[in-house]
């Protein structure tokens, strides 16, 4: 979610952080799982939004990737680039949804706990997000094809 090692180790840490001094306020509504999510998450959407106000480039970092890599690997980092790209250009709910469904393998049921939303809404955002991934990498897979690449 951060795009950054750095971060999401800080992020990480203040989340069990915050966690450990607010433990009394665990109240049990939700899975122990789905409440430290929805800690970090919050911990993530502040870190973008300080971000944003001190350094607007900083979104944009990517690590740099080594030129003695192989075309294959090169071409496959390209693809992961891209992937990044579309995931970090979705609207906030959509990414989040997708983030948490895929890549942290969540059920809808504790992705809506961690967001604080319904099931159906976590659903419709992630049938959202993948129509426009699908838009968005398609059209970029056909202009690889188009250029023969």
């Amino acid at each position: 979610m951060l795009r950054d090692r750095d971060d999401a180790d800080d992020v990480t840490q203040r989340t069990f952080l915050r966690a450990w001094e607010h433990l009394a306020d665990f109240e049990g509504r939700c899975e122990l799982r789905s409440w430290l999510y929805r800690i970090c998450l919050n911990l993530c959407r502040n870190h973008h939004r300080d971000r944003r106000r001190f350094d607007p480039d900083s979104l944009d970092h990517h690590e740099p990737v080594s030129a003695a890599v192989g075309t294959d690997r090169l071409e496959h980092e390209e693809r992961w680039d891209q992937v990044r790209d579309a995931v970090a250009a979705l609207p906030e709910r959509q990414r989040t949804s997708l983030e948490l469904r895929i890549y942290q393998g969540l059920p809808f049921k504790e992705v809506a706990a961690a967001m604080e939303s319904t099931e159906n809404a976590c659903k419709v955002n992630f049938h959202y997000a993948v129509k426009a991934l699908r838009a968005r990498l398609g059209a970029a897979v056909g202009a690889r094809a188009a250029e023969g690449g």
